[in-house]
Formats: structure tokens, C-alpha cells, sequence
């Protein structure tokens, strides 16, 4: 009897072992479901986020990414921008003014989906690598309780690891400037 139950229990265990493997890479966020919106406010307390501030997954790299951006805050863009240091932190939008965001989808890059250095796109976008995290994701400015619901600009982003096992963002591409308001 004790036998079967070892068994058994060394069964369940690979079975959920495979389920767990099975779900897809830990480090590719999955997509938000119609009508989700993450929120990046002026403040953590109002932040959907708890990691903003520590870039240490793809997601908590475009939260405090975007914190940067509606908070100005010098000390979240250098930790947004540690590769290429370009803001300042004086991106801060106005007071009673926020974001909303959806991960519209992620996927890891393979070296097929990289440009080749010297081409157009290679210059024009940016760098990223196989193995970087790509997320695509639609943004939509706020002031108070209202949204801008026909505008929400949806970007292509690149996030790689880096030494210190943090993520920096590599690339941005800005993609149409329409996400369908029903989602």
C-alpha cells in the first residue's frame, strides 16, 4: 500500500512538474484580457504595480518605465534607462494626470526576427537580440477619472537582462495609433 502511494504521489508531482513547464517561459508576461487596463499613477499608493523600482522582470521594467514618465522622477529613470541614458527625468506629466496600459502580447525574440546589422531597421529602431523579451503593449493617457478611449498608442518594446539581472528597456517602436476601444 505504501508502495502505490509513493507511486502515485511521485505521478502527480511530474504531472504537475509538465503543467508548470508546459505553461510557457517565466520570463514572457501574458497578454491582459479585454477590457484589463494595469495603471501607472503619480504616486505607488494609486499604482496597480507593486515592483516599480525594481526592474526585476520584463513587466516591472515597463512599470517603472512608464513611472518615469507620468512621475519624472530622476531616480525611476535611471533605473528605466540604465543602458542609454536618455532622459533626464523631467518627463512628468501634469499633476492629476496618469496612464493606463495593457499587454496586448510577449513573446521572447528569436535570431530569425532580428534585423541584420547595417540594415534600415537595425539603424532606425534600435538593438535587440535573440533572447530579448519583446512586449507590445497599448497605452492610454488619463486625467482624473477619464481616459482618452479612441486614443491608446500601442508601442513594440525590447527588454534584455542584463549582468546584474535586471531588466533594461533596448528598443521602442511606436506602432499605429489605435487600439480598439472595446478592449
Amino acid at each position: 500500500m505504501i508502495r502505490l502511494v509513493s507511486a502515485l504521489c511521485g505521478l502527480i508531482s511530474f504531472a504537475f512538474a509538465g503543467i508548470a513547464t508546459a505553461s510557457g517561459d517565466p520570463d514572457v508576461p501574458k497578454p491582459d484580457p479585454p477590457g484589463h487596463w494595469r495603471v501607472i499613477t503619480q504616486d505607488d499608493a494609486t499604482t496597480t504595480s507593486k515592483c516599480v523600482g525594481n526592474p526585476n522582470t520584463p513587466i516591472c521594467a515597463l512599470d517603472t518605465l512608464s513611472a518615469c514618465a507620468v512621475r519624472g522622477d530622476k531616480t525611476l529613470c535611471e533605473l528605466a534607462y540604465r543602458t542609454e541614458k536618455s532622459t533626464d527625468g523631467t518627463t512628468r506629466v501634469k499633476s492629476g494626470e496618469y496612464i493606463k496600459y495593457r499587454i496586448i502580447s510577449a513573446e521572447r525574440v528569436k535570431a530569425k526576427d532580428v534585423p541584420a546589422p547595417g540594415s534600415v531597421e537595425f539603424y532606425r529602431y534600435g538593438k535587440w537580440k535573440a533572447g530579448d523579451i519583446e512586449i507590445i503593449a497599448a497605452f492610454r493617457p488619463c486625467t482624473g477619472k477619464k481616459c482618452d478611449r479612441w486614443r491608446a498608442a500601442r508601442t513594440m518594446m525590447f527588454f534584455e537582462r542584463a549582468g546584474d539581472g535586471l531588466w533594461d528597456q533596448t528598443a521602442a517602436i511606436g506602432l499605429d495609433d489605435r487600439d480598439s476601444p472595446t478592449r
